[in-house]
């Protein structure tokens, strides 16, 4: 499920939902869309789907970080999104 809030993304795998601020609070579209994706490749590490070790030791973090970043950056390359920094 996709909550938009306020001001702070992140991926509640508790509760199973992103929440992401509103389009318009975003540098562009893209960047958003990059943003979602990432939060949308975390979802995959929930309990119900690939059960990834989401707690928050270091290591774990780190690891877990790199898959989100890793795959947005491939849907996004997929789906021609070139967001800013």
């Amino acid at each position: 499920m996709l909550k938009v809030v306020l001001k702070l993304t992140i991926n509640h795998p508790t509760f199973d939902y992103i929440s992401i601020p509103n389009i318009n609070k975003f540098i562009d579209a893209q960047s958003y869309y990059a943003t979602l994706a990432h939060e949308y490749i975390h979802s995959t590490g929930h309990s119900s789907r690939l059960d990834r070790d989401m707690d928050n030791k270091r290591h774990a973090y780190a690891y877990e970080e790199l898959i989100a970043e890793l795959g947005a950056c491939f849907i996004s390359a997929h789906l021609g999104i070139y967001a800013q920094d």
